[in-house]
């Protein structure tokens, strides 16, 4: 399978997989040291997850 090219569509698919699958990884890496580092209060987390959402 090493000389054959991967049709177009199928690698820009896994790309797009690999690239949302990096981001998810990050998301909860950046989750897991903000809690390490600070007990944030519910009502903040509350205001930071909505404002990712409205921030894509």
């Amino acid at each position: 399978m090493r000389g054959v090219l991967p049709r177009e569509p199928e690698s820009r698919y896994k790309a797009k997989e690999v690239e949302r699958k990096l981001a998810i990884m990050k998301a909860q890496q950046e989750r897991a040291l903000g809690e390490k580092y600070e007990k944030v209060s519910l009502s903040t987390r509350i205001k930071r997850f909505f404002a990712r959402i409205l921030r894509k």
